[in-house]
C-alpha cells in the first residue's frame, strides 16, 4: 500500500489527534490506518469523518505504537 493512495484518511487521522493536542506525523497516521484496515481485512475502507470516532477507532493501535501512553 502506498500512503499517497490514502492521503485523505491520513489527513483525517492527523487532524483527529491534533484535536486532542497530540502531534503525529503522516507516516504514523498511515501506520495507524494500516493497522485499522488490516484488523478489518478491508484496506478499501475509509476512515469515518468524525474526529472523535477516528481517535476511538485507532486509540489501541496508537498505544501499541507508543504514540499514546498505555493506561
Amino acid at each position: 500500500m502506498r500512503m499517497d493512495e490514502y492521503c485523505e484518511d491520513v489527513e483525517k487521522i492527523v487532524k483527529a489527534y491534533q484535536k486532542r493536542g497530540i502531534v503525529i506525523t503522516d507516516e504514523q497516521a498511515f501506520e495507524l490506518w494500516e493497522r485499522y484496515s488490516e484488523s478489518l481485512f478491508a484496506s478499501w475502507m475509509t476512515m469515518p469523518d468524525d474526529p472523535d470516532a477516528i481517535y476511538q477507532t485507532t486509540e489501541e493501535y496508537a498505544k501499541e505504537m507508543g504514540i499514546l501512553a498505555p493506561e
